[in-house]
C-alpha cells in the first residue's frame, strides 16, 4: 500500500498543475496571479509541486471584464489597472482564451463549454464570472420605456459588443441607442454607490471633455445633443449611509460648470451617526466631503441672484428618498415623474419609510441600485445571496449542509455579490487560493485528477476541444493587435484610443493566429 501511494504521488506530480478558470477580468486574474505567486512560494513546502497551467476563460473576444465595460471612459484609475492586469496576464504558466462561452452566453446563445468540459480537462476550476445584470427595480413604472437598469446605460457608454452590435449602433429602436434619450432634460439616478455617481458625472460631462477619452464617437454624439439641465440622486439612507467612495465624490466635484446641491435638512445628524461614521476610515471621509459640499450649496441658495450662481447643469443630492413609483403621462406613456416616499435612519442604519411623499419631474430614470451575479448552468446557485453556491470559495451543495463540491472553487462577485472594489478582489483571491492549497494538499494525488492526467496524456487539452468544435477563440496576442488597433485609430483622430464596438471585428483582430 505504502509504494502503491508513493508511486500514485510520483505519477501526479509528474506534470503541471491544470487549472481553469472562468472569467477574464479583474477577479479571475487576479486569481491566476495569486494561485502562481503561491505555489512558487509554497508549493514545494506543501509538497504539492510549484508548476502550474491555467487556462483563462473569457466569453467576450476581450480580457479585462468591467475594467473595460463597467467603468466610465472618464475614470482616471483605468489605464493603470488595465496595464497591471495585462501585464499580470502575460506569464507564461497563464493561457488566455477569449470569445468562449461556458454554460450559456448571457445574449441566449450557444455554449463553447459546459463545466463537465471543463472538469475534464482541468484538475480544478475556478469560476470568476462576475455580475452583469441589473438588480430588479421592484416598484410601479420600472418598465417603463424610460427606465433602465445601470448596465445597460454603462455598456452603452464603454461601447460593449453586443451580438450584432455594428448593425445595431445606428437603429432607433435598438436598444444600445434608447438607452440614452437626449431631448430629457430632468433625469433621475437611484443610488447611493459609486455606479450611481459614474452615470451622473458621465450625464453631467461636458461632451467635449469626453474626447479626451477612448468613449465611442456615436455615444459621444449622442451627449452632445443632451438637453439635461438637472440630474436627481435618490439615495434610500442618509449621507452617513451612502455607499460611493470619498474618490468618486470628488471626481464629480471637478467637472466643470456643474453644481452639486444637497437639501441641508439631510445633514442635521446626531452625534452617535456622526460618531459611528468616522469611525470607519472610508465613510468618515466621505461624509466630511459631503458636509463640505452642504455647506457650499447653502452658501449657493443664498447668492442665487449672481449669475454664477445659474450652472448649465445641477445634480441635486436627495437623501431619505425611496424611490416609490415612477409615474407616466396617460397620453403616451412616457415619464413624468418619480415618487418618493421620505425615510428615517437610526444611526445603526436601520431604515423605515414613511408616509410622506412627494414628486420630482423626470423624463428618464436610471436605477443603479447594483448588480446580480447570473448563474451559470453545472454550478449550484444561492437564490437568496444571489451568488454562486460558494462557503469562503468553495462551491458547496446547494442544501442546509453545504457540503463542498471537490475542484470548483469562486472567487470576486461571484463569490461575495456585488461588493467591493479592487482591494476586496485581491482579498478574495488569497482566500480562494488559501483553500485550494489546504485542499490539494490534503489530496493523495497532490490536485492531479487521474482522469484529466489520462486526457492531457493523449494530447486532449482544452485548447484541442476548442480547435475540434470550430470555435472562433481569441488569445493574448489577439488582445494585443486590439490594443495596437484601437490606439492607431485613436492616434488618427488625435485622442489616445478609439474603442472598438462591432464585435464580429473585435473577433477577427483577437482571433487566434
Amino acid at each position: 500500500m505504502v509504494a502503491d501511494s508513493r508511486t500514485a504521488e510520483r505519477c501526479d506530480m509528474s506534470r503541471p498543475l491544470h487549472v481553469g478558470v472562468v472569467g477574464a477580468g479583474p477577479a479571475g486574474i487576479y486569481v491566476s496571479d495569486t494561485l502562481i505567486r503561491q505555489l512558487r512560494a509554497r508549493g514545494e513546502e506543501l509538497g504539492i509541486g510549484s508548476a502550474v497551467h491555467i487556462d483563462v476563460i473569457e466569453r467576450l473576444p476581450v480580457p479585462f471584464g468591467l475594467v473595460r465595460y463597467g467603468v466610465a471612459p472618464d475614470h482616471p484609475a483605468i489605464k493603470w489597472i488595465m496595464a497591471a492586469l495585462e501585464k499580470a496576464v502575460d506569464q507564461p504558466e497563464i493561457q488566455l482564451f477569449t470569445n468562449v462561452a461556458v454554460g450559456a452566453s448571457d445574449d441566449g446563445g450557444h455554449a463553447d463549454l459546459t463545466v463537465a468540459d471543463l472538469l475534464a480537462h482541468e484538475d480544478l476550476v475556478i469560476f470568476a464570472t462576475g455580475a452583469i445584470a441589473n438588480r430588479p427595480l421592484s416598484i410601479p413604472g420600472h418598465d417603463l420605456p424610460q427606465v433602465h437598469g445601470a448596465a445597460q446605460l454603462v455598456e452603452w457608454y464603454d461601447g460593449y459588443p453586443h451580438e450584432n452590435d455594428s448593425s445595431r449602433i445606428h437603429t432607433q429602436t435598438s436598444a444600445q441607442t434608447s438607452v440614452f434619450d437626449p431631448s430629457a432634460r430632468s433625469i433621475a439616478v437611484i443610488g447611493g454607490g459609486n455606479v450611481a455617481l459614474d452615470i451622473t458625472r458621465m450625464l453631467a460631462n461636458d461632451p467635449t471633455a469626453l474626447l479626451a477619452t477612448d468613449i465611442p464617437d456615436h455615444v459621444q454624439q449622442a451627449l452632445a445633443r443632451s438637453a439635461v439641465q438637472t440630474i436627481h440622486v435618490l439615495v434610500r439612507r442618509g449621507p452617513a449611509q451612502a455607499k460611493f467612495s470619498v474618490q468618486e465624490l470628488r471626481q464629480l466635484e471637478k467637472v466643470p460648470n456643474v453644481v452639486l446641491r444637497v437639501d441641508p435638512d439631510d445633514f442635521k445628524l446626531d452625534p452617535q451617526t456622526l460618531k459611528q461614521a468616522h469611525a470607519d476610515r472610508e465613510t468618515g471621509p466621505m461624509l466630511d466631503e459631503l458636509l463640505a459640499i452642504a455647506h457650499r450649496s447653502e452658501q449657493q441658495t443664498q447668492s442665487q441672484s449672481h449669475p454664477a450662481s445659474h450652472p448649465a447643469r445641477t445634480v441635486w443630492f436627495h437623501f431619505y428618498s425611496s424611490p416609490d413609483a415612477i409615474v407616466a403621462q396617460p397620453s403616451s406613456q412616457t415619464v413624468r415623474v418619480v415618487r418618493i416616499r421620505r425615510t428615517t435612519v437610526s444611526p445603526d442604519g436601520h431604515m423605515t419609510v414613511t408616509d410622506h411623499t412627494r414628486e420630482i419631474q423626470v423624463q428618464a430614470v436610471y436605477a443603479a441600485i447594483g448588480y446580480q451575479p447570473s448563474a451559470l448552468p453545472g454550478v449550484p446557485f444561492d437564490s437568496e445571496r444571489h451568488v454562486l453556491a460558494n462557503v469562503d470559495g468553495r462551491i458547496v451543495e446547494n442544501e442546509p449542509q453545504h457540503t463542498p463540491i471537490p475542484r470548483e472553487y469562486a472567487t470576486g462577485w461571484a463569490k461575495r455579490g456585488p461588493v467591493g472594489l479592487i482591494g476586496s478582489t485581491k482579498a478574495d483571491a488569497k482566500q480562494t487560493v488559501a483553500h485550494i492549497l489546504t485542499d490539494i494538499a490534503r489530496d493523495p494525488h497532490r490536485g492531479r485528477d487521474p482522469h484529466v492526467s489520462q486526457a492531457l496524456a493523449t494530447g486532449n487539452t482544452l485548447e484541442h476541444v476548442l480547435q475540434s468544435r470550430h470555435v472562433a477563440y481569441g488569445d493574448l496576442e489577439g488582445w494585443k493587435r486590439v490594443d495596437a488597433a484601437e490606439r492607431e485609430e485613436g492616434q488618427k483622430r488625435g485622442r489616445s484610443r478609439m474603442v472598438i464596438t462591432d464585435r464580429e471585428r473585435l473577433i477577427r483582430l483577437a482571433e487566434h493566429r
